[in-house]
């Protein structure tokens, strides 16, 4: 009977010890599974920011009930409105976080914002983990960088010097 107990005894030691080596290894994974979800989730949030953005723009905002169509400030408002909190419509272009509205003359009339031309939302968002998995395997990759975007044709004109596509 001495013999079973120590028996016993040692293979839960054994278990402790490879539970010891294998836990990190799952918590670790389990932190890149949530993290890597939470990026998903903000690309989805910013792509739905985006399309609501270039939709309010391609019909001028508020100028069927108002007749003043949109200005590039309050499509970049409107399209910050629709992404949670995660994008700033006061972002300056080259920053981590900012919306960007251009045109495009599409119906090569040489005129920007007329009715038949484009325009395109994009938001450029970097993303910063959150759990700081990546540190564990020292690598580079603290922060993915996404630039979702959507264009549509203007069907409402639009006042002012509207900013030309890149």
């Amino acid at each position: 009977m001495e013999r079973r107990r120590i028996w016993i005894a040692g293979q839960r030691s054994q278990a402790l010890i490879e539970f010891a080596f294998v836990a990190p290894l799952v918590l670790i994974f389990l932190l890149a599974v949530v993290d890597f979800g939470i990026a998903i989730d903000r690309r989805v949030v910013l792509q739905h920011a985006v399309r609501e953005g270039v939709r309010y723009a391609a019909v001028g905002g508020e100028a069927l009930t108002t007749g003043v169509p949109a200005t590039e400030a309050e499509i970049r408002a409107h399209t910050a409105g629709q992404s949670q909190g995660i994008s700033d419509e006061d972002g300056a272009p080259g920053s981590a976080n900012y919306i960007e509205v251009c045109y495009e003359d599409s119906n090569g009339n040489g005129s920007l914002g007329d009715v038949g031309d484009s325009v395109r939302v994009r938001i450029h968002y970097r993303h910063d983990f959150v759990t700081g998995f990546t540190a564990f395997y020292d690598t580079s990759l603290a922060s993915i960088d996404m630039d979702p975007s959507a264009s549509a044709r203007v069907e409402q004109p639009v006042e002012g010097a509207p900013t030309a596509c890149a």
